[in-house]
């Protein structure tokens, strides 16, 4: 069956001594090595947990808190500290892991900046990341070797709907924040309530974050394309008036071709909106949840592989959220065309129950014992394209814990690995072979400066791709070679061609089609 995983596994560690043993809002992410790191959140002041996986997320060890009594060191373990909230890990792209988390009983509360040089055996503090008062729910995003960005919201003091959005900057490894930005404000026109993640685009640069919109009815992101100096700001989707989409966070996600996906959830259903230029423009809302088995569905997380090639888990039950008896499971859908006319989706329930009875998303505004779990799970595509899920679940202890599972079906959202000239193969899949050669648009199209090629053989063939100029020059040459029958996909980067019209031609045994791209720049 499509979206197998291995068996749950409880990630475990010593008793806590605050409030026992419990771990939430757990978040997952990998180095080039192929190491894991999961973070979860004990609750202030229980600190924040952390654990890694050597071999591809098998086995796992416990690394401590690093934000444990604001230690250098985590190996203290569950120690009481000041730590223990709203945490989010990154890895830059020299293996340096961060990791930050809000800490303080009560208001105000400040974000502790963590970061381990050597794998996660010692760690070094910064318990004050910013100075701005009334701060809440930070998230980071890793670009480069050394450079972190932080946002959070400012919470609006004698008014709902006057927060805040500001992002800081770090070139030092999380150690200094000397930039700040205000990424939103409500004189700004547009008042943020409940704020997403950030993510950074590895080609560019860009920065991104999503956020929705005072009151609740429309979904917006921000987007810098100077380091976070400034920012503009897009709206995604508008509901109708009295639709709420706080149901928790909008999460957002981009693909190794620079688009952007955004998933949230009208507290009945989750939605994606995809853009393939860089979040100017925004597809319709496309519904990923459906049937009768998640009748509800909430605290959606999405992630993304190959160009438009996306996956959204969710809490989802044939109940409804607040129902003493509802029955809850994790669901993932994936979607390999979210720019079609009609795009496909495929879903499944891939956890057993792992919470009976009602999940609140007002946050602290919940009636105790309906936010046990906190607010969500979250699922990290790794470097094969297989799906990572990490989720809370008292189903079996009295606390929740944090389990892992990992994809172990053929439904990658990444082709193998890609050759000298950009080319992406499937891996072996259950899926039969075309039975049409077959040479589809380019996407996107128009483009700047990448686009992606796909085409099917139904056989082995000599294959050539090539790219003609409207003389007739030759001005690229993709493929050349003999290659299995399959369903395939070529990176073209154009960035050394001027705007205009070109061809791109393909050959395969006695099969030829050609078709027309248009570069603009």
């Amino acid at each position: 069956a499509q979206f197998a995983f291995t068996e749950p596994q409880a990630l475990l560690g010593p008793d806590g001594v605050v409030f026992g043993v419990q771990d939430l809002e757990p978040r997952s992410a990998y180095d080039a090595l192929g190491n894991i790191y999961v973070a979860a959140i004990g609750g202030t002041p229980a600190g924040t947990d952390m654990w890694k996986s050597m071999d591809g997320g098998n086995t796992f060890t416990y690394l401590g808190q690093p934000d444990g009594a604001q230690a250098a060191s985590a190996m203290a373990g569950r120690a009481p500290g000041a730590g223990g909230g709203d945490e989010d890990i990154a890895i830059s792209s020299s293996g340096r892991v961060y990791m930050a988390s809000l800490w303080g009983v009560q208001l105000p509360l400040s974000i502790t900046m963590c970061n381990s040089t050597n794998g996660g055996a010692t760690w070094v503090a910064n318990p004050v990341s910013q100075i701005t008062p009334l701060v809440d729910r930070q998230w980071i995003a890793a670009y480069g070797d050394n450079t972190v960005y932080l946002t959070f919201q400012q919470l609006g003091v004698l008014l709902s709907g006057t927060n805040s959005i500001f992002c800081a900057k770090s070139t030092d490894g999380g150690l200094t924040f000397t930039q700040l930005t205000e990424v939103t404000t409500p004189q700004f026109g547009v008042q943020p309530d409940f704020q997403g993640n950030i993510a950074v685009d590895p080609k560019n640069g860009y920065i991104y974050t999503v956020f929705i919109g005072h009151p609740g009815n429309a979904i917006y992101v921000a987007r810098s394309t100077d380091g976070g100096n400034t920012f503009i700001i897009k709206l995604v989707h508008q509901g109708p008036i009295g639709v709420s989409y706080g149901n928790v966070f909008p999460i957002l996600a981009i693909d190794r071709s620079s688009g952007v996906h955004v998933v949230f959830s009208d507290g009945a259903n989750v939605y994606l909106s995809s853009s393939a230029n860089k979040g100017l423009i925004w597809t319709t809302p496309l519904r990923m949840s459906n049937g009768a088995e998640t009748k509800t569905a909430i605290a959606p997380w999405v992630d993304a592989g190959d160009a438009g090639m996306v996956n959204v888990i969710w809490w989802g039950t044939s109940g409804n959220s607040l129902d003493e008896d509802a029955q809850w499971k994790v669901f993932m859908a994936q979607t390999l065309n979210p720019y079609a006319a009609t795009p496909t989706v495929t879903q499944k329930a891939v956890t057993d129950v792992f919470h009976t009875g009602p999940i609140c998303v007002e946050g602290t505004g919940c009636a105790e014992g309906t936010r046990s779990l906190a607010e969500y799970a979250s699922m990290t595509v790794y470097h094969d394209g297989k799906a990572m899920i990490v989720y809370p679940d008292d189903q079996q202890t009295e606390n929740p814990l944090t389990y892992f599972m990992k994809q172990t079906d053929a439904s990658s959202v990444i082709m193998t690995v890609a050759n000298e000239v950009g080319i992406d193969k499937p891996k072996e899949t259950t899926q039969q072979l075309p039975e049409h050669f077959l040479l589809e648009q380019n996407y996107p199209n128009p483009f700047n400066p990448v686009t992606t090629i796909r085409y099917e053989l139904p056989q082995d063939s000599r294959v050539s791709l090539k790219v003609y100029n409207m003389l007739g020059q030759e001005v690229a040459t993709l493929v050349n070679s003999t290659q299995d029958g399959g369903r395939y996909a070529v990176t073209f980067d154009a960035s050394n061609l001027s705007s205009g019209v070109y061809v791109y031609k393909l050959t395969a045994g006695s099969f030829v089609d050609v078709k027309r791209m248009l570069i603009t720049k």
